[in-house]
């Protein structure tokens, strides 16, 4: 495996799961990898654990749905490392719950804001770089729920589903341009991200079957190989293994050299 020597990535949802498990997969590989959260403790956690061990990181504390704290803590990377090669927007939040005609359209949109809003931002702020280099990688973690709907569970599903549409309009406009976008499914894990929606009342009352077949499945699950394989094919979307499959939805549990690329149809009016 190719190292990644050279390489400035930035990570959000970066203080733990699968954020912080990238993280640490990308220095370990060699980037230096800027660390985004809105906890400023945990990131802090992370780099000194990433320095520690050798690599090069930098905790930046960020709300992402900010336009301005997203450019200030791009040009904060770019600094201490250099262009920001490597884009991962893995920030994400999984309320609110409850059928459509009940829930807060102000809170829905909130949810919307971090699920898309925020990759928007952070990949408007890297992407001319990238460009004008003539090259990078953005990687937006989805989840299986951009691909199924589960009613009272809007907010989330239309969040993910909407990530991936817009990895698959990022690469296809700028491929030709060196820069690839992937979505990706990390794989399932009980992380504090899956017993925070466990524990969430709104999430008990509205989705009560999911909800009780999480709290049996979380007793079962080792998280470690799963972050671990999350993080490794994070690591290899970054050494441009899997450059052939950009542009579309792809679950880690799949064999991803056996991945047909999709033909999707562009519309000329």
């Amino acid at each position: 495996m190719s190292r990644l020597d050279g390489e400035v990535a930035l990570v959000t949802g970066g203080g733990r799961g699968f954020g912080r498990a990238i993280c640490e997969a990308l220095a370990a590989a060699g980037a230096s990898v800027g660390i985004i959260a809105r906890s400023r403790g945990q990131i802090e956690e992370v780099a000194a654990a990433i320095e520690a061990a050798g690599g090069k990181a930098i905790a930046i504390p960020c709300d992402v749905t900010d336009r301005a704290q997203v450019a200030d803590a791009v040009a904060a990377v770019e600094r201490r490392f250099g262009p920001v090669t490597f884009l991962v927007n893995n920030a994400g939040i999984a309320g609110p719950y409850g059928p459509i005609a009940d829930t807060d359209p102000d809170a829905w949109w909130a949810a919307q804001k971090v699920h898309l809003y925020a990759p928007m931002l952070f990949t408007s702020a890297v992407l001319p770089g990238m460009l004008a280099r003539g090259g990078g990688r953005i990687v937006n973690v989805a989840s299986r729920a951009a691909i199924m709907f589960q009613p009272g569970l809007s907010a989330y599903v239309v969040g993910k589903a909407s990530q991936v549409k817009l990895t698959e309009h990022l690469d296809a406009e700028t491929r030709d341009k060196g820069v690839r976008a992937f979505a990706i499914q990390p794989g399932d894990a009980p992380t504090d991200f899956a017993f925070a929606t466990i524990n969430d009342p709104g999430a008990k009352e509205h989705l009560p079957g999911m909800i009780e077949l999480l709290g049996k499945w979380v007793e079962d699950v080792d998280p470690a190989p799963v972050l671990a394989k999350c993080a490794d094919k994070v690591v290899e979307i970054a050494q441009g293994r899997w450059d052939r499959v950009a542009g579309q939805y792809l679950d880690v549990d799949w064999d991803w050299a056996e991945t047909k690329v999709e033909e999707r149809q562009t519309r000329h009016d």
